[in-house]
């Protein structure tokens, strides 16, 4: 078993969160789900969100889809789809 220091758990949660510049609020029926954009590789079809749900942090790797409306990934059992250009610049507390 390994154990962290808290102290280092926030530096590496506060890290990774300062790479996040985009979000998307996306209500499932039940609870919001806030989508952090982290990377859009084009080239490779595919996008890497951090996925906020119901307090569970989790980073995911998406197939990226297009269609003539622009780029998309599909979310969840309903296959929601979730337009890159619905995402918003992250507000920053300076």
């Amino acid at each position: 078993m390994i154990f962290v220091s808290w102290c280092k758990v926030q530096l590496v949660i506060s890290l990774f969160f300062a790479r996040i510049k985009q979000r998307y609020l996306y209500f499932d029926g039940e609870e919001f789900v806030t989508f952090n954009l982290l990377e859009v590789a084009k080239d490779e079809e595919k996008i890497v969100v951090a996925v906020t749900n119901r307090g569970k942090i989790s980073m995911v790797e998406y197939p990226l889809l297009q269609d003539e409306k622009g780029y998309y990934f599909e979310y969840g059992a309903m296959l929601a789809r979730i337009n890159l250009e619905d995402f918003e610049e992250e507000p920053r507390n300076e």
